[in-house]
């Protein structure tokens, strides 16, 4: 599978996204760098045998790549038993666990568990060693960075990433209240599209709106040619009705 160019990649992604991309761009150039595995542990569940029915069915919930959602996972499509639990890799995550995709096509894509869960080996938690890290900033870490494990992903014959390239990542290193105001952030644009520039320091915000004018414009531009197109096809079909009734 070819790389995706950057341009697609933004038509395609929510503005909170290409936002966030900005802001950890900038952080990069800012801050320290650390390799993720020096400030979060990593791990990843297994698939209990398909051949034994009696591994499924059960009362746990039991996560596959495909239900990365990029937000709460609050429910999963199986359930696994405790027979199936204990007879494969899988293992229960807590609720808040941090989730990312490593197989197929979400690779990257991310999941915060709102319940307790396990997961097949293609999903890879994320659990910072210490509270200095915040969660909700790795969240939106991992979204900012999917365009480069999606491309990273479809360099090889599968289109999978490991928990090597996640633990190779580079970390920018900010302070506690920062991350936290940066997640917000995001959060509240995700949610309204709006931006609160009173939650991030003046050297991002410059950046940031700039990159949101721009793509308010265009994406103004997008619904008045969607608008248009309409229109046009509205009026062709009208003249072609008029056509077969004359």
């Amino acid at each position: 599978m070819g790389k995706i160019s950057y341009s697609d990649h933004v038509k395609k992604s929510d503005i909170s996204v290409v936002i966030a991309e900005i802001i950890f761009n900038s952080l990069k150039k800012t801050h320290n760098l650390l390799p993720l595995s020096e400030v979060v542990n990593t791990s990843s569940g297994g698939t209990p045998s398909r051949t034994n029915q009696s591994y499924y069915g059960g009362q746990i919930p039991w996560l596959k790549s495909g239900e990365m959602n990029d937000s709460l996972i609050t429910k999963s499509e199986e359930f696994i038993t405790e027979a199936g639990l204990n007879n494969s890799s899988a293992k229960i995550f807590p609720k808040g666990t941090l989730l990312v995709a490593m197989y197929g096509a979400t690779a990257g894509k991310t999941g915060i568990l709102d319940i307790d869960a396990s997961t097949n080996q293609a999903v890879c938690a994320v659990i910072p060693k210490d509270k200095n890290t915040n969660r909700d900033f790795l969240f939106w870490f991992f979204r900012a960075n999917r365009f480069y494990y999606i491309n990273i992903s479809r360099g090889g014959a599968q289109p999978n990433i490991s928990q090597k390239v996640i633990k190779d990542t580079k970390f920018p290193i900010v302070e506690e209240e920062l991350q936290k105001n940066i997640a917000r952030f995001l959060s509240n644009l995700e949610r309204t599209k709006e931006v609160d520039y009173s939650l991030i320091q003046a050297y991002l915000s410059k950046s940031v709106k700039s990159t949101f004018d721009y793509l308010s414009c265009w994406q103004k531009l997008e619904n008045e040619n969607k608008k248009q197109e309409l229109y046009i096809s509205q009026l062709k079909q009208a003249i072609l009705q008029e056509a077969i009734s004359d």
